[in-house]
């Protein structure tokens, strides 16, 4: 084999590993000693350390959004029902150009609600008239105010 003699001496020498390494090379070792003397055993436990933070920092700015993104079911519950009725008092003012009274006696006597308004399921109080608005008077004042 003929080497030019422009080439500096470590060229020769990592060529000589290479060819060393080639040939006593396993399928899937590591090519070389000095591959083993480079690696840090320490860098995957600070990458791992790294990303539980990075994880962690996400979920504690993250929970409070989620919490309250998640509807509680006793007030949907109480809010399914207000939409209800609220179609019904609409219902009612576009046919009579008024609003219900406040305690919705016109729309159970009518055929708008068709028997007596439901009370809210989770105080057990009859919804009432706030206004143009439909509300529990219990837990809902806070909405119609």
């Amino acid at each position: 084999m003929f080497l030019p003699l422009a080439f500096p001496a470590r060229f020769y020498s990592s060529l000589r590993q290479a060819i060393v390494n080639a040939r006593t090379q396993t399928h899937f070792g590591p090519t070389s000693a000095t591959r083993l003397r480079t690696k840090r055993p320490g860098t995957s436990a600070v990458v791992v350390a790294t990303t539980l933070a990075v994880v962690a920092t996400v979920a504690v700015l993250a929970a409070p959004a989620l919490q309250e993104w998640r509807p509680e079911p006793v007030h949907s519950g109480c809010d399914h029902m207000r939409e209800l009725i609220q179609q019904q008092a609409d219902a009612y003012y576009l046919d009579n150009h008024r609003w219900p009274d406040r305690h919705l006696e016109s729309l159970a006597a009518d055929s708008y609600w068709g028997g007596p308004v439901q009370a809210c399921p989770t105080s057990g109080v009859r919804y009432q008239m706030f206004g143009t608005v439909v509300a529990c008077p219990v837990h809902e004042t806070a909405r119609t105010q």
